[in-house]
């Protein structure tokens, strides 16, 4: 944290940088909320980065697809943001926190993987609302805890959908219910991970049991993509700790696994 000679010698322009998790839509939305939190707390420009999500359709290009799904102003409750397709042009420094994020990691846009302690010191230093002496801090992983619910409220309230996704919606709504009252139920798939009993909401006996006995053999990820200290699950085993997300595993969006119908863009934790 920083001394009173510390601050002192901070650069003047700070940022903290909302990359993309390894993981589905609720992933995004956390690390996006820790970081717009840590930027509130500490006075940070806000930088929003999705150019290599997974939900991006054009990740070559370069495209920062954030503003595909989500109106982005240029501050956010508050916090100044930057969130164009230009964030690859930002003056990236070698002044970073945590240090995986080198200015080389910061220009591309591939997932840069993470181990259970770095997920932890993240979580504690946003929860701390202390800041840092570097130039630069980035996250990318499930951030937790979250900013207070009323906070919280305030940034999702400023980050509207797309008119064109809420008038995709609406136009749903009013065929698939209209006037008529309804009851909405959400059955959590996992996106074909490590879902244990979960999976008997959506599969047949015969593929339940199959999701089973792979769930006690493999890994939750796919190869190459798991924490290097991983190890593939054994009969009876808890769930390993999943370092690419955050320090207390519970299920949900994640990579495919063996069994899975069909890719939902916005299926991830809520």
């Amino acid at each position: 944290m920083l001394s009173v000679e510390q601050s002192s010698r901070v650069p003047k322009d700070r940022f903290v940088v909302a990359r993309f998790p390894n993981g589905g839509i609720g992933d995004h939305l956390s690390c996006l909320m820790g970081s717009w939190w840590f930027a509130r707390q500490t006075g940070r420009t806000l930088v929003i980065d999705w150019r290599g999500s997974r939900f991006n359709r054009d990740r070559a290009s370069g495209r920062n697809c954030i503003r595909d799904f989500f109106e982005v102003a240029d501050t956010l409750v508050g916090v100044p943001t930057l969130a164009g397709d230009a964030v690859a042009q930002l003056p990236f420094s070698d002044s970073t926190y945590p240090p995986k994020w080198t200015r080389a990691n910061l220009v591309a846009n591939a997932h840069v993987g993470h181990s259970a302690e770095e997920v932890a010191s993240v979580n504690r230093l946003v929860a701390s609302g202390q800041d840092r002496p570097e130039q630069w801090i980035a996250f990318n992983q499930w951030i937790d805890p979250p900013p207070p619910r009323d906070e919280a409220r305030k940034l999702l309230c400023e980050l509207q959908f797309t008119p064109a996704i809420r008038a995709a919606a609406g136009r749903w709504f009013d065929e698939a219910v209209g006037t008529r009252q309804a009851v909405a139920i959400h059955i959590r798939h996992g996106n074909g991970e490590n879902i244990g009993s979960r999976a008997a909401y959506w599969l047949d006996a015969w593929r339940f049991a199959r999701q089973t006995v792979m769930n006690t053999r493999t890994d939750l990820h796919r190869p190459g993509q798991h924490h290097p200290d991983q190890q593939p699950q054994q009969t009876g085993q808890v769930a390993h700790l999943r370092g690419e997300h955050r320090a207390h595993q519970r299920a949900g969006a994640g990579d495919r696994g063996e069994v899975v119908a069909e890719h939902h863009p916005f299926v991830g934790r809520h």
